[in-house]
């Protein structure tokens, strides 16, 4: 019942985000009446957003049955609050969880696949810490975002990596573990820290990033490479009112299933938003000079 209240409340934002992209120009009645056609008269639309797909389990280590349960309610809450945050994904997500002993955190390293069709979350888990312990790493969150696009190859790394890092938070803040203060906090002060390596007035922002990849400095790169999403949404908040996880409602439904390549994930995201933003913020990242991408940070 619980998982069903909770479906029902995003699917209702799923169309409100739909219908507010699509009825810019339209007044309250006709965007009410827009929304009552999407949830009753588009039969193929409402399919999409009910049908069901699964989690699937696999397991590489010894794991109790009592571990074994604590893992699976753990991740069906962060595929929940997924699926509420990025919108409801239209394929069955495979979990395969790695035993780990790491006391150091209890999710040390995870990775998202895709090969051969099948979207999968791997992660290395230690299944003695508590559950209060594994909602509050990020790393699932993380690798969950990833799947909200497809894969865009190592020669966007810089992209997709920042893309999860800004959207695995806004999840966790979906889930009442961040407030927006504290958000914008964390992550304008980290953002700040990465700052430093993105000071070339030469190299252009994915240049470095390039190279902060090449030399081990991930943290940097994937901070530094969330400001692509949180300058987005920022001007979202200012100047419409809306999220970037509006946007990726949207793009779960409309365009998630065609795109194959980062140009096509930028072009829909703007077709999402109803305007050229994505595009040109591109050209800025691709072509000038770090220092000037984060002189505002």
């Amino acid at each position: 019942m619980k998982f069903l209240m909770r479906l029902s409340f995003c699917l209702t934002l799923v169309v409100l985000a739909v219908s507010c992209n699509d009825a810019e120009a339209i007044n309250d009645n006709e965007q009410r009446s827009q929304s009552d056609e999407l949830m009753s008269g588009d039969n193929e639309f409402v399919e999409s957003l009910t049908e069901e797909y699964d989690l699937i389990w696999t397991w590489e280590g010894d794991f109790t049955a009592e571990e074994q349960e604590k893992l699976k309610t753990w991740i069906t809450e962060v595929n929940e609050a997924t699926a509420c945050t990025l919108g409801p994904y239209q394929f069955d997500v495979y979990v395969n969880f790695i035993r780990s002993d790491s006391k150091n955190r209890p999710v040390p390293f995870g990775f998202a696949s895709r090969k051969g069709g099948i979207n999968q979350v791997n992660l290395y888990v230690n299944p003695t810490e508590s559950p209060e312990e594994l909602m509050g790493d990020w790393t699932a969150q993380h690798e969950f975002s990833h799947l909200s696009i497809p894969y865009l190859g190592s020669k966007h790394k810089w992209f997709s990596e920042g893309f999860a890092t800004f959207l695995s938070r806004q999840t966790m803040m979906d889930q009442g573990l961040f407030s927006q203060s504290e958000f914008d906090s964390l992550y304008h002060s980290r953002i700040t820290e990465a700052k430093e390596c993105y000071n070339s007035t030469t190299k252009t922002f994915i240049e470095v990033s390039d190279s902060l990849m090449q030399n081990y400095g991930y943290s940097d790169m994937y901070w530094g490479s969330s400001t692509f999403l949180f300058t987005l949404d920022k001007r979202l908040r200012q100047e419409k009112s809306m999220r970037f996880v509006d946007i990726m409602k949207i793009y779960q439904l409309k365009y998630r299933s065609g795109d194959k390549a980062l140009r096509d994930v930028i072009g829909s995201f703007d077709k999402a938003i109803g305007e050229p933003w994505c595009i040109d913020l591109m050209a800025i990242y691709r072509n000038q000079p770090s220092a000037v991408v984060m002189e505002n940070y």
